[in-house]
C-alpha cells in the first residue's frame, strides 16, 4: 500500500482475487491512480482453460481447484480499469471483457541479448549432428508435442544424425524411448541458463495445437532461439503466424507438414544458418526494450 501510495499507475500481473487486493484497487480509484491488470494467457474464464488437453485429465479435486484460480484471476481482473497483453490474438478476447486493452509484447531485456551473445561465444556446434530441441514451459504443452511426435519419430529413424532434446515439464512417450540413443532429456532451466541450450541447437521447435487457447500464446520461442541465431520451425497460427516471415526469420508449418518441413532441413544445415542470422538480425532490431514504443507506453506516457 505504501508502494502505491507514491505511484502513477498500478500494474497488478497474473493475480488472483484477495481483500487486500481489492482495497488496494478501492484506494488507487479513490486518488485516481488509473490500474491495468497484466495477462499472458487465457487463464481468466474457464470457457478458454477447459480447451487444454491437460485440463481434461484432471480428477474432479483437482479440476475444481484449477477452476477457482483461474476465476479468481478473472474476479480481480474485473475490479481493474484496463489490460495489458502480449499477444494480437489474446488482446481481441480481452476485449470482449469491455475494458481498454494495451498490446505490450514479449521483448528481450539488455541482460538477455548479453547473455544470449556469450552463449553463442562459447557455443561450438557439431557439424556432423542435427540438434532439434523442444523446450516445454509446463506440463501443459503435452498437447502440442504430442501433434508432431509421429514426425519427429520417423525423423529419427530415417536420419540417425539427428539428436532429440526435451527440455522442461514434459511426458515422454513410450514410442520415443525406442531412439534412446538419439534422446535428450533436460530438467526445467533458469531463465539466465536457457540460452546457452538453445544456442547448441540446430532446430527449435514450436508446435501448438490450433485452439482459442494457444492462438492467443505469444512468440517468446521464436524470440528465444532468435537471440542466440537459431532457427524455429513454428505451427502456422497466431503470433508465429504474425512474426515470422515464412522461409526468412523461421518456418511456418500447417498441421500434417512437419515431416517434409524437417526433412528439408536436416539436409540443409546452411539454410538453418541463414534462417538463424536471420532471426536474430529481426530479434535484436525490433525486439529490444531500450527505445521501444508500443501502445501500453503510449498509453501511460500520452
Amino acid at each position: 500500500m505504501g508502494y502505491a501510495e507514491y505511484a502513477s499507475q498500478i500494474i497488478i500481473y497474473r493475480t488472483p482475487y484477495s481483500e487486500q487486493f481489492k482495497q488496494l484497487i478501492e484506494l488507487a480509484h479513490k486518488y485516481n491512480k488509473p490500474i491495468f491488470y497484466d495477462i499472458d494467457d487465457l487463464v481468466y474464464d474457464t470457457g478458454y482453460t477447459d480447451q487444454l488437453d491437460y485440463v481434461k485429465t484432471l480428477g474432479k479435486q483437482e479440476k475444481e481447484a484449477y477452476d477457482s484460480g483461474v476465476r479468481s484471476y478473472g474476479k480481480l481482473m474485473k475490479l481493474c480499469d484496463a489490460f495489458i497483453t502480449s499477444t494480437t490474438d489474446l488482446k481481441n478476447e480481452l476485449i470482449k471483457l469491455g475494458k481498454p486493452v494495451y498490446l505490450n509484447r514479449n521483448l528481450a531485456s539488455v541482460e538477455l541479448i548479453s547473455i544470449s551473445e556469450q552463449a553463442i561465444a562459447k557455443t561450438i556446434k557439431e557439424k556432423k549432428k542435427i540438434k532439434i530441441g523442444y523446450f516445454s514451459g509446463s506440463i501443459t504443452h503435452n498437447e502440442n508435442f504430442d501433434l508432431i511426435m509421429p514426425d519427429i519419430l520417423r525423423i529419427l529413424k530415417e536420419f540417425p544424425q539427428t539428436e532429440l532434446h526435451l527440455v522442461g515439464h514434459l511426458t515422454i512417450p513410450d514410442e520415443m524411448k525406442r531412439y534412446k540413443e538419439q534422446l535428450v532429456i533436460h530438467d526445467f532451466l533458469d531463465w539466465v541458463l536457457l540460452p546457452s541450450l538453445v544456442a547448441d541447437m540446430d532446430i527449435n521447435l514450436a508446435p501448438l495445437t490450433d485452439t482459442v487457447f494457444n492462438r492467443a500464446k505469444s512468440e517468446i520461442k521464436w524470440l528465444e532461439a532468435a537471440l542466440v541465431g537459431v532457427a524455429t520451425v513454428a505451427s502456422d497460427i497466431g503470433s508465429f503466424s504474425e512474426i515470422i516471415t515464412n522461409e526468412t526469420t523461421g518456418v511456418l508449418v500447417a498441421d500434417g507438414m512437419w515431416y517434409e518441413q524437417l526433412k528439408d532441413l536436416v539436409d540443409n544445415k546452411t539454410k538453418l544458418e541463414v534462417l538463424g542470422t536471420n532471426a536474430k538480425r529481426k530479434a535484436i532490431s525490433t525486439y529490444k526494450t531500450t527505445e521501444h514504443k508500443d501502445e501500453f507506453i503510449e498509453a501511460i506516457h500520452g
